[in-house]
């Protein structure tokens, strides 16, 4: 969320302004509607676990999800690998 201050703008005005909206929905729509954009591959598939593996593997996190993340779980999202993979049982050493 931004504000841009305007010099003709009451202080009572701005005030009203930031009473009225609600970070939470508008971090919601923003969420949703980036999710809603991703491709996840699933269309005429079975989506059965090896192509909801397939799908976590090759589609990449948007970014604003990852931002809220950042900022919710307190990490760096610049840091953060894109290479999550989930490990096959024959992967884990244990």
């Amino acid at each position: 969320m931004a504000i841009f201050v305007c010099k003709g703008v009451s202080p009572e005005n701005m005030a009203d302004e930031i009473r009225g909206t609600d970070p939470i929905r508008e971090c919601a729509a923003i969420i949703r509607q980036c999710l809603l954009e991703v491709d996840f591959d699933m269309q005429e598939r079975f989506c059965d676990a090896t192509d909801l593996k397939t799908s976590w593997n090759t589609v990449p996190i948007p970014e604003p999800l990852l931002k809220f993340m950042g900022a919710l779980y307190n990490f760096d999202p610049t840091e953060f690998t894109l290479g999550l993979r989930i490990l096959d049982n024959e992967d884990v050493n244990p």
